[in-house]
């Protein structure tokens, strides 16, 4: 007769650990010089890849878990694709500024 309670009070902490776990919220923010060069923004690494939104030539790509990240920036005819390799989120929490990524020809 004990089991089912032993079993319940197991799924109970399987259950509320699950709860409290909190979706990432770490942000890689920069700003693309020229500020109308670019059309898109990605962060890239092993087990994640996120899109980031450019106004006015910031950015900021939200929802990043702790890692190593390439940073690609696609540039707008005729400026090229640049990349920003090892860009480093250290926690699911902070927020990294990689500052001026200038867009060539």
């Amino acid at each position: 007769m004990r089991a089912p309670s032993v079993l319940t009070g197991i799924f109970a902490v399987i259950l509320i650990g699950t709860v409290q776990t909190q979706a990432p919220t770490a942000s890689i923010r920069g700003r693309v010089v020229p500020w109308n060069a670019a059309v898109n923004v990605w962060a890239v690494s092993d087990a994640d890849t996120a899109h980031g939104v450019i106004q006015n030539g910031e950015f900021n790509i939200r929802k990043l878990k702790a890692g190593h990240y390439r940073l690609i920036v696609e540039g707008r005819r005729p400026y090229k694709v640049t990349t920003r390799p090892n860009v480093v989120v250290v926690s699911d929490t902070s927020f990294v500024n990689v500052g001026d990524i200038m867009l060539d020809q």
